[in-house]
């Protein structure tokens, strides 16, 4: 059995002037609106780590892009 296909995304996001970037990671391929969301979930997720409370509202996508799969070259 073949292993799930991995997809990688580095999503830029602006909430009142700071720059928030976040790795999303997915078994499937998304559209722009899933990613946006996800994106946003996992910062808003990152930010109550540290005591801040924030909405979905509050952010707004910059960029993403998709990036490689890691391959760990020297266990391989």
């Amino acid at each position: 059995m073949a292993a799930p296909e991995e997809h990688r995304y580095i999503c830029v996001l602006d909430r009142a002037g700071w720059r928030i970037t976040v790795n999303v990671f997915t078994l499937r391929r998304v559209n722009p609106v899933e990613l946006r969301n996800l994106a946003i979930a996992k910062a808003i997720d990152h930010l109550a780590l540290t005591g801040v409370d924030a909405r979905p509202d509050e952010f707004e996508p910059i960029g993403f892009r998709e990036v490689p799969p890691y391959v760990d070259e020297i266990n391989r």
